[in-house]
């Protein structure tokens, strides 16, 4: 599989699921494509005037997804509603042992 990385958020194209295409998430740092979940979802509203700490730029709420990759990087999903779009960054990247394997 080959990694489009998307301004410090990688995506791989999947094998298709069910007949549908998807994307699989993969580590904004070095790409590797083994991630898991580092806790539940939450979500910071934004107070219609970006005051979500996890903001994008974007006026409405923010959800944030936090994410640890088998690589040994950890990095937080970031998804902002703004005026009508939904806007997706990654935020946060650092290295965290927890998971790390050994390669």
């Amino acid at each position: 599989m080959s990694a489009r990385v998307l301004k410090r958020f990688a995506l791989i194209a999947g094998p298709r699921v069910n007949t549908e295409p998807h994307v699989m998430l993969a580590c904004p740092h070095c790409g590797d494509s083994n991630v898991h979940f580092d806790g539940p979802p939450y979500n910071e509203d934004g107070h219609d005037c970006g005051d979500a700490p996890h903001g994008l730029g974007n006026r409405g709420d923010t959800v944030v997804v936090p994410l640890i990759g088998e690589c040994g990087h950890a990095w937080n999903m970031v998804l902002g509603f703004h005026k009508g779009s939904m806007l997706l960054a990654c935020r946060d990247v650092r290295r965290s042992e927890r998971l790390a394997t050994q390669r």
